[in-house]
């Protein structure tokens, strides 16, 4: 039995489309992995940025 079974009211139609809707819940995961995806890509960035800086620092220097 669902809780959109038992709501009083005549409501339950409703409430039950609300409580079994899980649209929401996707978009918040596709949200999390685009942002797990963004902080990896900032941390590469800056591990390589580093390591070309260094390099044309030495050239620059040479």
């Amino acid at each position: 039995m669902k809780i959109s079974d038992t709501h009083p009211h005549g409501q339950s139609a409703t409430v039950g489309r609300f409580l079994d809707d899980t649209s929401g819940a996707t978009a918040i995961e596709y949200g999390l992995i685009a942002s797990l995806i963004a902080v990896a890509i900032v941390g590469v960035v800056n591990t390589i940025g580093t390591d070309i800086f260094a390099l044309l620092r030495s050239i620059d220097v040479s």
